[in-house]
């Protein structure tokens, strides 16, 4: 009875989905395996609607029914394809808590491509149940899904969910052994998605399988699934998925995992299949073939790997052009084309969910009659799974219980840390990290030594409580341990093997160790319990393959054991991880040790297996977990431990040589930590850090240096209102070593820098200045001795003296009342004397920081960055320096804002790397040092690591900066934000165009000065103006950049002959003219002192009275002697007016509005003379009547001056007479009509008496009746 209702029931069901189908048509899957097809269920659910987690009864029936697709020419199939998801099913990293990819933001892509592809197959390629936190909670400790037909494990939810059609075993299925797998892959089938996999065979089968020959398919599995689709003329398409699997398991898995079970070759297997699928007449005769393999593409013949045939999928390819789409996976990697020799289109899906992979593929007719794939038009996708995709909410509610229960028990605390651990630098030296796993390993297995993979590079173990999602993080496999008795020789083998496999070989030039990009970190072993020395400088004894190299050199020396060195003879009790003890990587077979035997040629063996021992809990995980529980109960004590807490500890047993340190150099940062523009490239404080992070993620904390070369604090709002507290606190927060004093560390004053000093967890340095004989200002007294001449850094045993020296300049570029209790000795004879000091002292070597420059030096912002950017020589340069410098290894410098790095002579005639690290955060001086084991220097490298224009978006910032940032500009608030005018043109400090000496920022910022103190003239250095003002808004934070420095603007008194000698000497200043107001000069530099000023005039054409006393004004910084202006001896009176030159400028604007400026010729180059009249520029359009409008207040009211015929002569382009004629004034032609038109346009302008008039070109000027009219066009 119960048969004939099902039967009813299965009737109904088929004939309503055969009506349906001609509205909502469905594929139909046919079971060849088994020629008994089924109807799959429909093909997904709503996206908002969660699909039940209920099996349903499985539909079968004896009769084959083919329902309708929708018709296309050609008929169109894709292929949908997920491999690698590794358990990653919600899109939330378990280990970093923030968003990542996930299961539930590939079923939106998959959803999105389904309704463009309605004909579709949707194929995972294995490695599902292992991977995240939530798989290995429903592998290991809520097993209550097994057998159970209700509650799903969530993998196969999930999966259930997207309506998949067919999953494909991977090598981590096998993980957790039969008793997990086998219910999930029952689970699996009844939902009508068959595991695949072709060449897992039933070893323990006497009958062959009729298709290949060789032993069957393990019974669990299928070897592959046929999708039906109905074609346009009503024929079906039979897409056939063959399922393959790598044959290398039984190199990294417990026996015990795969009982009863083997593996066959994927080449071999898989052609027998293919053959049969498309070629056999007593096979399916299939339509299309798509391989999901879970194989890497690998090479053309992969028996040449380590292990062998890992990664079969191009041979496969090669052999089977029949093969219509592989989907491979397995390698973690993302491909997406063409491949092998017949070009068959191949993709992998990266790992973790990142990715769905997509191959449209077209149906046309043969010949025959047939349909089949035309391999010319199929076309492939990959669409990325990142944060930016939404999840499926549908997918999201489905598994949240489960999310829900792995996020609680993640949280369990297991122990204590007094101290963070990280994975900086493991790949080259020892680290506390490394040596934690080991000794979990030593401890447990009762070893006397231990091998172990690095993990990944963001690994971590935080200070404080330590939970299982913190130890999850670090040991993400479900390894177990095993020990056994090893001899010395197979130990020298066994690494060996190890470490010439993973390495390239030194080659000179090199800035860091180099790993074979082929072999995975995870091929790597380090042994903790001995020392030993790696030599990369060694050719080594296996490639990266594991071949052994012809001529190969042993790369670990001195291996010794309790101090003694490793006898080949003796037995040595090692632990390590099933993974290897099965085979994994080949590194038991390359030591002459046979994996899981108790074979002669390994005497002792096995002495411990955690599996055996412990169960479940022997898991390597589980032990480390196990092993922070102990310490925290008081069972394990000793090295390591500090009360019921783990400490890190780091017995640098072993090292790779060279050893290479990383210096970096910060310099001239001028308080640039804020600056976030929205679009980039940025420069700020959190990507400087985020740089060194990158170097120090390379070379590890404990050999990166990190320096700078002054100058770092004043320069921006954020720092100079907080005197460089936001500064110094970065600094400390990203572990700054030491500081060189630069000159505008004293612009606050001693108190403040010595104030930012004691505030400084790094020492300041300055060994050239020495207080004046006499002097004993108590401020003064107070900075030289809190400041130090060198500091020795001890960076991984090696030991850097670092001495600072500061330009001599800063006597004369610093407020006199300042330095100038100082005195500023010649760099390089303190050094020469300092070295041998430092030396004996304890420094291996000796490096210099110095706050000294060289010339302007251009470095390009695109294109590739050059070799060297090259020194110059002059006296006070850098290189100059380093040319009489004697023991010592690198210099850096600063001061000059460029960029250079080269090798340098030094006065012994060794070539060191120098290098100047620009400035304003645009990026860091870099140099790399190799050093052999005797820390003999084997190369140096300088480079400039150009953060703005070339690294900006591959450096992630760094949080911590940022935070510092964000409070110091929640303490200054919104002042600095607040607009207070408009700049109606570019304010630049760069001369006119025109050819004027001065600038329309210099001459403003000079007016300023004279006008707050109500003098005849004003005076502004060019180095006191620190950025240019670009047209629009202005803001208090744009004026405190402008002018970050605490002037008060003072006056004097000067005679018109003082004024006159003062703009002589600065004429060739090596600190430039700088920008003058009230005055207008025209000077040439090829006459001898005292007569290079040919013509100076007041701003109103009047002459200087050479012995009339005037009054002066301007920064009490140059009125003082700064930049070496000699306002000391050249003046009197000197008064400070107490008001700030910022709060000058801040007033001036706020009470204009709108600032517009154009440079008006007030500084000019020339041999002419103004006569006493006023000096007119060139490109003045001027009337032959002697008066002229001077262009450059174009945008303003013109406004006339009396000029001098020679004026006219000398300086007019065109001259307009008011006949209507125009005449070209450098050559003498008179212009026609047409040309006067074409230069001169229609326009109107003002008059001397302010009155409007126009000026047409064709028909002469109109004029006022006393003739007084002017041409306001700027005719040059």
């Amino acid at each position: 009875m119960r048969k004939k209702v099902q039967q009813r029931i299965l009737n109904i069901t088929v004939t309503s989905m055969l009506l349906l189908s001609s509205v909502f048509p469905v594929a139909v899957f046919a079971d060849q395996v088994n020629a008994t097809p089924s109807i799959n269920p429909p093909v997904s659910t709503s996206a908002s609607t969660p699909a039940s987690n209920t099996i349903p009864q499985a539909l079968t029936s004896n009769s084959s029914a083919t329902l309708a697709t929708p018709t296309t020419n050609p008929f169109t199939v894709a292929l949908l394809g997920t491999s690698d998801i590794h358990g990653q099913m919600m899109g939330w990293d378990y280990f970093q808590k923030k968003a990542s990819t996930g299961m539930t933001r590939l079923a939106t892509l998959v959803a999105q491509e389904r309704a463009k592809y309605p004909n579709n197959v949707l194929v995972d390629a294995g490695d599902e149940i292992q991977g995240t936190p939530l798989v290995y909670y429903y592998d290991t400790i809520d097993k209550s899904w097994v057998g159970s037909t209700t509650n799903l494990y969530p993998m196969i939810n999930a999966f259930n969910y997207m309506k998949y059609d067919t999953l494909v075993l991977g090598n981590h299925e096998f993980n957790f052994g039969l008793d997990v797998l086998k219910p999930l892959i029952a689970q699996a089938k009844a939902l009508n998605m068959p595991y695949l996999s072709a060449n897992t065979l039933d070893s323990t089968a006497t009958a062959s399988d009729p298709v290949t020959g060789d032993k069957p398919t393990w019974s669990d599995v299928k070897p592959y699934t046929i999708k039906n689709f109905t074609a346009p003329d009503g024929s079906t398409i039979k897409v056939a998925v063959l399922g393959l699997t790598t044959p290398d398991i039984p190199y990294w898995e417990s026996p015990t995992h795969y009982t009863g079970l083997q593996w066959g070759d994927i080449v071999t297997e898989g052609t027998k299949w293919v053959h049969y699928l498309k070629d056999d007449p007593n096979g399916p005769q299939v339509n299309a073939v798509i391989a999901a393999i879970h194989s890497g593409e690998g090479v053309a013949d992969p028996s040449t790997e380590n292990p062998p045939n890992e990664n079969e999928v191009l041979a496969f390819a090669n052999a089977n052009p029949e093969v219509d789409t592989i989907l491979c996976g397995h390698t973690h990697v993302t491909l997406n084309q063409q491949e092998g020799t017949n070009k068959i289109w191949m993709v992998e899906p990266k790992n973790a969910a990142s990715n769905l992979e997509e191959v449209v593929m077209n149906f046309t007719k043969n010949t025959a009659g047939k349909w089949t794939v035309d391999p010319t038009t199929e076309t492939g996708t990959s669409l990325s799974a990142s944060t930016s995709v939404p999840e499926d909410q549908g997918l999201v509610n489905l598994l949240q219980p489960a999310h829900q229960a792995t996020l609680q028990y993640l949280q369990t605390s297991v122990g204590n840390t007094t101290a963070a651990f990280n994975a900086d630098g493991q790949t080259i030296k020892d680290t506390a990290l490394m040596d934690l796993v080991n000794k979990v390993q030593m401890h447990y297995g009762s070893a006397q030594l231990s091998v172990g993979a690095p993990f990944s590079p963001t690994a971590a173990i935080p200070k404080g409580t330590v939970n299982i999602a913190d130890i999850s993080s670090v040991y993400i496999y479900e390894n177990y341990l095993y020990s056994l008795k090893v001899t010395g020789a197979q130990l020298k083998k066994y690494m060996e093997f190890s470490v010439g496999r993973y390495y390239q070989q030194y080659q000179p030039g090199d800035t860091s160790i180099k790993k074979n990009s082929s072999v995975p970190d995870y091929n790597l072993d380090v042994l903790q319990g001995a020392n030993y020395t790696v030599d990369l400088t060694k050719k080594g004894l296996y490639d990266a393959n594991g071949n052994s190299l012809a001529g190969g050199e042993p790369r670990i020396y001195n291996m010794t054991f309790n101090g003694q060195p490793v006898d080949d003879n003796t037995l040595y009790t090692l632990a390590l991880n099933d993974y290897r003890f099965n085979g994994g990587g080949g590194f038991l077979a390359a030591a002459g040790i046979v994996p899981q035997t108790t074979a002669e040629n390994a005497p002792g063996y096995i002495t411990y297996d955690s599996r055996v021992a412990l169960g479940q809990d022997g898991q390597v995980r589980s032990l480390m977990m196990k092993y922070f529980q102990d310490v925290a109960a008081g069972k394990i004590t000793g090295d390591g431990v500090t009360g019921t807490s783990v400490t890190p500890t780091c017995d640098n047993n072993w090292e790779t040589v060279p050893r290479f340190y990383d210096l970096l150099e910060y310099t001239d940062v001028h308080g640039s930590i804020d600056n976030s523009p929205a679009t980039k490239p940025q420069k700020n404080a959190a990507l400087m850090s985020g740089l060194v992070n990158m170097e120090r993620a390379t070379y590890g904390d404990e050999r990166t240096a990190l320096l700078s070369g002054g100058d770092m604090m004043q320069g921006t709002p954020i720092s100079n209102v907080l005197k460089g507290k936001p500064v110094i606190d970065w600094m400390n927060e990203i572990g700054f070593e030491t500081m060189t004093v630069g000159n505008h560390e004293f612009d606050w004053g001693n108190d403040v820098l010595d104030q930012n000093l004691k505030n400084s967890s790094f020492p300041f340095l300055v060994a050239n200045m020495k207080m004046k004989d006499g002097d004993t200002d108590p401020s003064a007294t107070k900075l030289l001795s809190d400041a130090k001449p060198y500091t020795i850094l001890n960076k991984d045993g090696l030991k850097i003296g670092v001495i600072g020296v500061i330009t001599p300049d800063t006597a004369n570029i610093v407020m006199p009342s300042i330095v100038g209790h100082y005195t500023f000795d010649d760099p390089a004879t303190i050094i020469n004397a300092l070295v041998p000091k430092v030396k004996a002292a304890g420094a291996d070597i000796v490096i210099v920081v110095a706050h000294i420059g060289d010339q302007s030096n251009s470095f390009p912002s695109t294109g590739q960055q050059p070799t060297t950017e090259p020194f110059g020589n002059d006296p006070q340069n850098l290189a100059y320096m380093t040319h009489q410098l004697h023991g010592v290894t690198a210099v850096f410098g600063g001061h000059s804002h460029t960029y250079n790095y080269d090798l340098l002579t030094d006065a012994d005639g060794n070539k060191i790397p120098a290098v100047i690290g620009a400035y304003n955060a645009y990026g860091a001086g870099d140099i790399k040092l190799a050093l052999d084991a005797n820390n003999k220097i084997v190369a140096a490298i300088p480079t400039f690591l150009d953060l703005y224009n070339r690294l900006n978006s591959s450096v992630t910032p760094d949080p911590a900066a940022q935070a510092i940032v964000d409070a110091a500009n929640a303490q200054i608030g919104p002042v600095f934000t607040q607009v207070i005018g408009q700049a109606a043109v570019d304010l630049t400090r760069t001369t006119a165009s025109s050819g004027y000496e001065d600038s329309n920022l210099g001459d403003w910022a000079a007016d300023i000065t004279a006008k707050v103190a109500n003098t005849d003239f004003g005076f502004q250095n060019a180095g006191g103006i620190r950025c240019d003002l670009p047209k629009g808004p202005i803001t208090v934070g744009d004026i405190w950049t402008l002018m970050p420095f605490d002037n008060d603007v003072d006056t004097a008194n000067m005679t018109g002959t003082q004024i006159k000698s003062l703009l002589d000497y600065l004429v060739t200043s090596p600190k430039g003219i700088g920008h003058i107001s009230g005055l207008h000069f025209v000077y040439n530099k090829s006459q001898p002192t005292g007569s290079k000023i040919v013509s100076l005039t007041k701003a109103d054409g009047s002459p200087l009275v050479p012995d009339q006393v005037y009054t002066v004004a301007g920064p009490d910084f140059v009125l003082t002697g700064g930049d070496t202006y000699p306002f000391p001896t050249l003046s009197t009176n000197l008064q400070d007016s107490h008001v700030l030159v910022r709060d000058a400028m801040l007033n001036d604007i706020k009470a204009r509005g709108t600032l517009n400026y154009q440079p008006d010729g007030r500084i000019q180059e020339g041999t002419g003379s103004t006569s006493g009249a006023a000096s007119i520029p060139v490109g003045t359009v001027v009337f032959s009547n002697g008066q002229a409008l001077d262009l450059n207040y174009a945008n303003n009211p013109a406004y006339l001056q009396e000029v001098t015929q020679d004026v006219v002569a000398s300086s007019a382009i065109y001259i307009i007479s008011f006949d209507g004629s125009v005449v070209n004034n450098k050559t003498g032609a008179k212009l026609n009509a047409s040309e006067i038109l074409t230069l001169f346009p229609a326009v109107t302008y003002k008059d001397a008496k302010g009155k409007t008039r126009k000026f047409n070109a064709g028909n002469g000027p109109e004029v006022s009746a006393n003739n007084n009219g002017v041409q306001s066009l700027n005719a040059s």
